[in-house]
């Protein structure tokens, strides 16, 4: 600890007389403005009329003492110092000691540091300064050799209000688009890192094609998905689409999107691991799942008509009904439960329903024309089986899950108006939205939460490569996320599945029979008096239309007479369980 005196020498005023006055000498030093009151009164010269004053600073240097490599001086403040000399301070002392700055200035204690730092270690410093509003002595900024800087953060900081404004500074005035910063807010300290920007390949092949071994019923469950884009700093890893506990998903995109290649490794992966397939989709669209046709379940291929996309969703509904009666003779509540032998038998059911915006629409019925006449009369066969479609599509993730059934519906919109029920969708709690670039519309009804869901970052949809196959996904029991499909030629898949030995059915569609056995029919040869009408040129293909004997719901129990029209469509729904 040294002592630096200061003494400045004054001529008394005029009118000051020393003999009356020597008693308020002291005072006058103290009040006058050519002194102050850091000075104290020395000597007094009569003959000269001056006073001589000292001021006393105590000046603590410790000269190259060092933190983290760097010099550093401690300096001592003169009493009376206040807060706001901080700024005055700081530039004196910058232009005293040439690459020394103030890094703490504490008035009360009389004291103040400067620390010798680099440009770059300055220019961190009142970046951070200014994105959180304090002085720059309130922030400590230390640079790494191999670049980026680690931070002590002020009391001020509050994540929520300045984290935001501090990934600015990493990425557009220290640094670049990349690098990040984390945060520790209860040791008030952080770090500014330099990365690279997260972003894909431009393809992620489907990881493995070959026989796996679960080493647990959890990991047959779980299906994989894509790649999914890494955080700052953090590298990409497999997203896997965990069946355990969901009905299913609902999985959107326009065309050219990645929706097919997304639904096609769900659909491999599920073979993969043992599970029975059951694929409807619209008969236009149907050859995109040829490939896996030979694969699916006994009589689960329903893609000819709407009648068999009916037939099949409702063999699968019948086969769910089997096994809840097989979980209660068990004594169990979900098919997870059962003996791994009785599993075994009874495989999980992927149910994978393409095109649902085609499948839930329907024609308008033309009630200009009569209503024996064969186009009003195919149109009303139309809508009713859009609306049976509709009842059982919706009653397989809401009734199913638990005897191992599992639904996954594609669709290039998700609103309501195109049949997809808020009901539904609240079943399928599961959501993927493929594509680069989608609307905010297109958000809105694709995901849950829009709003806290991620968008697909700006450098990843202009890059060509990179934008392909990419998509959000909001999967039960994990963040949402951005990711990118894995990928396959259904070449590729099918010859892995023929490696596999995956079984194969020699009847993939649902038979005439039953096709006849589970849809109802509007012209069934009778008039609405219950008297046979001239027989009708069918218009569209029919699937089993043969006379058969009538089940009791068929039957007006009033009259006697078989039902027809929409009284038999709605005796078709109760029958359903539909309201």
């Amino acid at each position: 600890m040294a002592q630096r005196i200061e003494r400045k020498i004054a001529r008394l005023p005029a009118a000051f007389d020393i003999e009356k006055h020597a008693d308020r000498l002291a005072a006058w030093v103290k009040q006058s403005a050519v002194f102050g009151p850091d000075w104290d009164l020395q000597s007094v010269s009569v003959d000269e009329r001056t006073v001589t004053a000292i001021r006393r600073n105590a000046v603590t240097e410790v000269t190259e003492t060092t933190v983290r490599s760097r010099p550093r001086k401690l300096l001592g403040l003169p009493r009376g110092t206040k807060p706001g000399d901080a700024d005055k301070y700081a530039a004196e002392y910058a232009d005293t000691f040439p690459d020394f700055f103030m890094t703490k200035f504490d008035p009360y204690l009389l004291q103040a540091t400067i620390t010798k730092m680099s440009a770059e270690e300055v220019r961190c410093r009142d970046a951070v300064a200014g994105a959180l509003g304090v002085k720059p002595w309130d922030v400590q900024v230390f640079a790494h050799r191999g670049g980026g800087f680690d931070l002590e953060l002020p009391p001020t900081y509050t994540p929520s209000k300045h984290d935001d404004k501090l990934a600015e500074v990493a990425t557009t005035i220290v640094g670049r688009p990349g690098w990040f910063v984390r945060t520790q807010p209860a040791k008030l300290t952080a770090q500014i890192v330099p990365a690279e920007l997260p972003s894909f390949e431009k393809a992620y092949p489907y990881p493995t094609l070959g026989r796996l071994r679960p080493k647990s019923l959890s990991d047959s469950l779980q299906l994989p998905l894509g790649m999914r884009l890494g955080g700052p700093g953090e590298p990409n890893d497999q997203l896997e689409f965990d069946f355990d506990g969901t009905p299913g998903a609902l999985v959107s995109g326009t065309a050219g999107s990645g929706k097919s290649v997304t639904v096609n490794a769900l659909i491999f992966g599920a073979l993969q691991r043992g599970w029975e397939l059951v694929v409807v989709d619209v008969p236009h669209k149907a050859i995109d799942y040829e490939w896996v046709k030979p694969y699916v379940r006994r009589n689960g291929f329903g893609c000819a008509s709407k009648a068999a996309s009916l037939t099949a969703l409702k063999l699968v509904y019948e086969e769910g009904q089997r096994r809840a009666g097989m979980l209660a003779e068990h004594g169990v509540q979900k098919w997870q439960e059962l003996p791994a032998d009785v599993r075994a038998a009874n495989p999980l059911i992927l149910v994978v329903m393409d095109e649902v915006t085609g499948l839930f629409a329907s024609d308008p019925i033309p009630k200009a024309l009569p209503k024996d006449h064969p186009e009003r009369i195919e149109a009303e066969q139309h809508a009713m089986e859009t609306d049976l479609l509709k009842m059982v599509t919706a009653k397989i993730p809401a009734e199913m899950r638990f005897v191992g059934i599992r639904i996954i519906l594609a669709t290039q919109m998700a609103q309501a108006n195109t049949g997809i029920s808020v009901p539904l969708k609240t079943n399928l709690a599961n959501r993927v939205l493929q594509g680069a670039n989608p609307s905010k519309s297109a958000r809105g009804h694709a995901l849950n939460d829009p709003d806290a869901a991620p968008h697909i970052p700006e450098w990843i949809r202009a890059d060509k490569g990179q934008s392909r196959g990419v998509g959000v996904a909001e999967l039960e029991g994990q963040t949402p996320c951005v990711f990118k499909s894995f990928y396959a030629s259904t070449d590729s898949y099918l010859q892995a599945l023929e490696q596999l030995q995956a079984p194969k059915t020699a009847t993939p569609e649902p038979t005439a029979a039953q096709i006849d056995k589970y849809v109802p029919r509007l012209d069934d040869g009778l008039d609405e008096d219950g008297d046979p009408r001239p027989q009708l040129a069918e218009p569209t293909k029919r699937f089993g239309a043969k006379k058969r004997a009538l089940e009791d719901w068929e039957i007006d129990p009033a009259t006697g007479k078989p039902l027809t029209g929409f009284a038999k469509a709605n005796a078709a729904r109760h029958q359903l369980g539909g309201a």
